[in-house]
């Protein structure tokens, strides 16, 4: 019998960031999931050029219309963090990193682009280093079925109160 879905809460520091694939993505806002590019067929209006194709994007949420028109770029950032008992892979996306950092995704990428990049991802992300956090983890069906040790997390907090009442009360 499979493991059950469940969320666990824990009190780690980051110990890195893992950059193996990129810190943001193109998202639906609607569905907060990666839009991709798409081929699709279209006729011209005037009906004399026959048909032509053109790229479109679409949601990666079947429950999302076929094109999708709303987009914007969003936070995905795989980090290590050490907690009492070891180290764990999550990944920290849009809403909980916006919060830490201020800024959007976009505002963070646009000053990226504008600079010199040294390395693949914005300085700005290394002040995520050393940060103390108190985490919500999803472990899915997903984590059991592919035996995959990276976790999504719901939430987050900074709040030293919220991280102090955590490790006190284990």
């Amino acid at each position: 019998m499979g493991q059950l879905p469940k969320k666990v809460v824990i009190v780690g520091t980051i110990e890195q960031i893992s950059m193996d694939g990129s810190w943001q993505y193109l998202g639906c806002t609607t569905y907060s999931k990666k839009v991709v590019p798409v081929y699709e067929l279209y006729e011209e209006i005037d009906g004399v050029s026959g048909s032509d194709q053109r790229e479109v994007l679409k949601c990666t949420n079947s429950e999302c219309p076929a094109t999708v028109l709303c987009f914007s770029t969003r936070f995905r950032i795989d980090v290590v963090v050490q907690d009492m008992s070891g180290h764990v892979s999550v990944t920290l996306f849009d809403r909980e990193v916006a919060k830490i950092f201020k800024v959007s995704a976009r505002v963070l990428l646009e000053n990226y682009q504008q600079g010199e990049p040294a390395k693949t991802y914005p300085i700005e992300l290394e002040d995520l280093i050393g940060k103390k956090l108190a985490y919500i983890i999803s472990i899915t069906a997903y984590n059991f079925e592919r035996n995959c040790d990276n976790y999504g997390v719901d939430r987050i907090s900074d709040d030293p109160s919220i991280t102090s009442h955590l490790e006190t009360n284990r």
